[in-house]
């Protein structure tokens, strides 16, 4: 299908968040993975979550590099055999759909290639249920990719390897031969899969990328969830593992301890001397266990000490420090390249650094430069005889830190400035990617826009004129709206709604006088409605079965209050709601009711909705409502995902149906008498992440109804009856997430505003 060609997105602003302009400290979106351009100076190319690969030089401006994948989902990068810009990509479907699941993909690019960064293609026959791909490591000399997943609900995870073919770097050489793809054996299989995986050496006498003798190379794992550590080598041409011994520092026998209680591990060995390899392991619960070190290659591991240098007591030790999430979120180790009693850990805190083999622990951080939950670590050596830079992948994305500096106690270590150009913000939206957010946008205020974003809070910035991002609060964002009194309106997840001048109390009645905690909300559109006291009935918020309208007092500045408008029958709670005027509210719920809600009257109207017999005794029903929007309080629509049929009338046997019905989403409108589904001619049977009507007389959308999928927008210019891609100028797979109309009240015209997560913000003029 092709796209409108009257909505055209572009990126509405390049850059992060400032977050100290002095300083020049920026924040950006989750970064998973960092590899090293040797051929440009200051040049790496990162892997972030959601937002595919980008190529960053010094501080300036990114290059994305996966605009054409439909998998940007990316987890793991490495470096091949065929030079420096000889890269692999693992990417995980995980966010692309509820369809696909969750799938390793791995990708290559072409190092013959004119732009070779920007030539990148599937990999063939990686096997299709390998799970998620967690780590990438490539043994040059050998030609040998070495991939490790975790285990997902399409695979089965594993270690998996082959041979590199010879790539074609110039047009007379011979095709390319195909990839064999085999899986390791393991003599304890471990039924999560795995996390990690190294290159190891039993002599440590040939520095890693030069490793060619079989019998001296070793391949380190560490499992997902559990498992553990192993050792594998090739034997007879297969790669076959065994789990490694682990001792305490006094020789005795751990492993029976360890294995029994070991959640995640990682495992990295130093690119000169890979006998030497590290590795960290989680308690099941996430929280750092322990560090181990070996000098055999991974076959033998001890328990290091762990103190912290500045440790108050002999029990203040890096565990206690380090944090939470590391089974599946934070959990990173990193050998130095030259010195064999260096390391680094990045876990929620962090980073650490040993320069001791592990026995003292010292952190490594900024107050401004660096940001929590860390995903990767390299370090790097561009002067020769330096200590060198470690990089550091975060939920705030890139963070470079002079180690000569650091450690010399000089200024200056810290660098968040790549940050700077990196629109890779992981934007909330109303069907939740880990927690629930929204965008805020409005004409009293053009060109303002407040978004909620994956643990980097609530931010807002300009677009014209155009200045930065800027954060408002910390933490995983939540709600946004930008009020027609021009507050923004806003809640971090947990916390109560609050706007510039603080927590906005709750009025009548008071069940808590400091606010309504973990809402759902939405602007009224044309406030018109007011309370007995005069103030305007600015938002609508919902809590649980709890409906509020929030009011302000239009003084300057504005003092807003929350009033109980009336509350859900019990067992219900709002996962969406709206109001044009603010004469009604429609609320839907997480079980696919409709409710109504008369602000004056304080009454509660359940709604009919009726979904599409699929057969005999057989009926769409449920889902949940993730939209609310309309025209006016009479004209509105009705976003409902996930509705699955269901059985009507007596129990008993009935006739099969040729083919299942998906879980279906369903886009609603009302006769006056029930909600049904509109036409939908054109849409595709996927989730649907954000909504918004647009009403702008005499430009390319007089009126108009736009859909955020993962993929890509859409566009209904009859309420929904007939639908068209409307994609023009975005990613191939973006991860939309909030859609708003910014009306120009003083031009012709307005501006559609799309969130996205992973790939900050994108606009659509219409003037």
């Amino acid at each position: 299908m092709a796209d409108d060609p009257t909505i055209r997105w572009h990126q509405a602003t390049l850059s992060g968040i400032s977050i100290d302009e002095p300083a020049d400290a920026w924040h950006s979106g989750h970064v998973s993975d960092v590899v090293q351009l040797s051929d440009t100076p200051d040049g790496v190319v990162i892997a972030t979550e959601t937002g595919g690969v980008w190529a960053v030089v010094g501080s300036g401006n990114g290059l994305p590099l996966s605009d054409t994948w439909d998998t940007p989902d990316v987890e793991a990068l490495a470096v091949g055999p065929d030079g420096p810009r000889h890269l692999f990509a693992g990417c995980s479907k995980r966010y692309s759909s509820a369809e696909d699941g969750a799938a390793g993909v791995l990708l290559e690019t072409d190092p013959g290639a004119t732009a070779a960064l920007l030539s990148w293609s599937v990999v063939p026959g990686f096997p299709p249920d390998a799970g998620l791909v967690r780590r990438i490591v490539v043994l040059p000399a050998r030609r040998t990719i070495v991939v490790a997943c975790s285990a997902s609900p399409n695979g089965t995870g594993g270690v998996f390897w082959a041979v590199v073919p010879a790539s074609r770097l110039a047009p007379g050489d011979p095709p390319r031969a195909p990839y064999t793809w085999r899986a390791a054996t393991f003599d304890v299989p471990c039924a999560t899969g795995f996390w990690d995986v190294a290159v190891a050496s039993r002599s440590g006498r040939t520095e890693r990328a030069r490793l060619e003798d079989p019998d001296d190379i070793l391949v380190s794992a560490a499992g997902s969830g559990g498992g553990g550590l192993y050792t594998g080598r090739w034997v007879a041409g297969e790669l076959a593992f065994e789990r490694a011994q682990v001792a305490y520092d006094d020789g005795t026998d751990a492993g029976p301890v360890f294995f029994a209680n070991c959640g995640t591990s990682s495992v990295s060995s130093c690119a000169g001397r890979p006998n030497v390899v590290w590795s960290c392991t989680a308690w099941p619960d996430g929280r750092l266990s322990s560090v181990q070190r070996s000098t055999d290659g991974g076959r033998n591991w001890t328990y290091c000490d762990a103190l912290m240098v500045d440790a108050t007591g002999p029990l203040d030790l890096l565990h206690l420090r380090a944090g939470d999430q590391g089974g599946d979120w934070n959990n990173r180790i990193a050998a130095h390249p030259g010195n064999v009693g260096m390391a680094a850990l990045g876990w929620r805190a962090g980073p650490f650094l040993t320069l001791d083999s592990g026995a003292t622990w010292r952190l490594v951080t900024d107050p401004v430069h660096s940001h929590s939950d860390l995903h990767a670590l390299l370090f790097t050596q561009d002067v020769p005889d330096s200590i060198g830079s470690l990089l550091v992948g975060s939920d705030g994305g890139l963070l470079r830190v002079d180690l000569d500096r650091f450690l010399g106690l000089q200024p200056d270590a810290f660098s968040s400035a790549a940050n700077r150009g990196l629109p890779t913000l992981q934007c909330y939206s109303g069907l939740i990617r880990q927690f629930y957010g929204s965008a805020g946008a409005s004409a009293a205020l053009p060109g303002v826009v407040a978004t909620g974003l994956q643990d980097n809070g609530n931010v807002t910035c300009t677009l014209q004129p155009l200045t930065p991002w800027r954060k408002v609060d910390g933490g995983d964002g939540g709600w946004n709206a930008v009020l027609a009194d021009g507050a923004l309106v806003r809640n971090v997840m947990g916390t109560a709604v609050a706007d510039a001048a603080g927590t906005v109390p709750v009025t009548r009645p008071a069940p808590d006088p400091g606010g309504v905690v973990g809402p759902v909300g939405e602007p009224v559109l044309v406030p018109t409605r007011r309370n007995a006291d005069g103030s305007l009935m600015l938002a609508v918020v919902a809590t649980g079965v709890a409906v509020y309208g929030l009011f302000g007092d239009g003084a300057t500045p504005p003092v807003h209050t929350l009033e109980l408008l009336g509350t859900l029958p019990a067992g219900q709670s709002a996962t969406a709601l709206g109001s044009v005027l603010g004469f009604q509210v429609l609320v839907g719920t997480q079980s696919g009711k409709l409710y109504v809600v008369d602000p004056a009257a304080g009454t509660v109207t359940e709604q009919t909705v009726t979904l599409p017999k699929t057969g005999p005794g057989r009926v769409m029903a449920g889902g949940a409502v993730v939209r609310v929007v309309g025209f006016s309080d009479g004209t509105q629509l009705v976003v409902l995902v996930g509705a699955v049929e269901t059985r009507t009338g007596p129990v008993g046997p009935l006739p099969p149906l040729p083919l299942p019905v998906p879980p279906t989403t369903y886009v609603l409108a009302s006769d006056g008498t029930s909600w049904s589904p509109t036409l939908g001619l054109g849409l595709p049977n996927e989730p649907v992440y954000g909504c918004t009507t647009v009403e702008a007389p005499g430009t390319r959308l007089a009126r108009g109804v736009l859909l955020a999928l993962d993929s890509t927008a859409y566009v209904s210019r009859d309420d929904g009856q007939t639908w068209q891609r409307a994609g023009e100028g975005l990613p191939a797979r973006p991860h939309c997430a909030d859609l708003r109309y910014a009306a120009h009240p003083a031009d012709i015209g307005g501006t559609i505003l799309l969130t996205t997560y992973g790939r900050s913000l994108w606009r659509a003029d219409l003037g």
